[in-house]
């Protein structure tokens, strides 16, 4: 959707609300590298792309049921922004925020004012 501010006061309105302190945690975006082991297999290993200020917020929503394993248990699911704007996230990718994990599940485009990113996550098992 696109949005009825120029893309400078957009930036200028992220930069306000960077200011006042409505990022204050520090996310990790993790990718996984494709690194191959010496016999050749793929290694899952998940490298920081970049690092961005960002919240997280629980959305209003009830836990969902995951399957893993062959049991079920509750998945939350978590609205991440992320600052700034030009920050790239993919459905592949996983965020580190505050010693969790959490894997991107959708991205969304920022709400009205484009100003930020907001992805959809869903807390990894442990």
């Amino acid at each position: 959707m696109p949005s009825f501010l120029p893309v400078d006061e957009q930036a200028a309105i992220g930069d306000q609300l960077y200011a006042a302190g409505l990022y204050p945690d520090t996310c990790f975006i993790q990718r996984q590298s494709g690194a191959v082991d010496a016999a050749g297999a793929e290694i899952d290993e998940w490298v920081t792309t970049d690092i961005v200020a960002c919240r997280v917020d629980a959305p209003a929503r009830q836990p969902v049921e995951v399957v893993s394993g062959g049991s079920v248990t509750p998945g939350v699911d978590y609205d991440v922004y992320l600052y700034p704007r030009s920050t790239v996230v993919h459905n592949t990718d996983q965020i580190l925020v505050n010693g969790r994990v959490l894997r991107v599940v959708g991205d969304q485009d920022a709400i009205s004012i484009h100003v930020d990113v907001k992805v959809s996550t869903r807390a990894a098992e442990s």
